[in-house]
């Protein structure tokens, strides 16, 4: 996304393989030269959800490709981005509440992806930490019945709660949130009311609560 006005949509880029630097590469260079600006802000989508199955037994390529799509696929994402990112560009990464949520009897089986959403979501705090003038923001959409998850046909949630939910994190009144977790599901009423706190605070960040370490 470019800089405003936001008269149109400008272009639609698709690349495959987004496991692969070069594609994602490729495809970020080609918007760029065709937009004559730098990335404003860039969303990191979803991937798969692997096969639900119990860890013992659970087949190891199965791992591996889930791995290789949802954490090398955001890795290759940061590289390609970061170059051609705007100053103040902001970073939008679509996490998963499974990655941080104990085992639910709801949603047997779902360890590798949560296992992966919760790495993938690691590498962004140190990215984030690591790369202060980019405004980083992870989300949880929400759970809705998509091509990605077939097996579970029809979610609680809508399509347009993320997407009108990822809208306002790019705004500038949701600065607040740089650095934090959030769930799409949640109050942005709420969430404002609450701005100094969270700012100032260890709130919304995936870690290890009730002992000091």
């Amino acid at each position: 996304m470019a800089s405003p006005p936001f008269d149109s949509i400008i272009s639609f880029t698709k690349t495959w393989h987004n496991d692969t630097y070069s594609s994602i590469e490729a495809a970020l260079n080609a918007i760029v030269a065709k937009i004559e600006s730098k990335i404003d802000i860039f969303l990191d989508n979803a991937g798969i959800l692997p096969q639900e199955a119990p860890v013992i037994g659970y087949q190891e390529a199965e791992i591996r490709r889930g791995f290789e799509i949802n954490f090398l696929g955001p890795f290759n994402s940061l590289q390609a981005f970061t170059p051609l990112a705007a100053p103040g560009a902001k970073l939008l990464h679509t996490g998963s509440g499974i990655g941080h949520w104990a085992p639910l009897p709801e949603v047997p089986g779902v360890w590798n992806y949560g296992a992966i959403k919760g790495a993938a979501q690691k590498m962004l705090e140190y990215y984030a930490s690591e790369n202060p003038d980019i405004h980083v923001v992870s989300f949880h959409p929400g759970i809705v019945g998509t091509e990605i998850n077939p097996r579970i046909p029809v979610g609680p949630d809508t399509v347009e709660l993320p997407g009108h939910f990822v809208v306002w994190l790019a705004s500038d009144e949701a600065a607040f949130l740089r650095s934090k977790f959030v769930w799409a599901n949640w109050d942005v009423e709420e969430l404002k009311d609450q701005a100094e706190e969270i700012r100032a605070s260890s709130l919304l960040r995936v870690s290890l609560n009730g002992v000091d370490v």
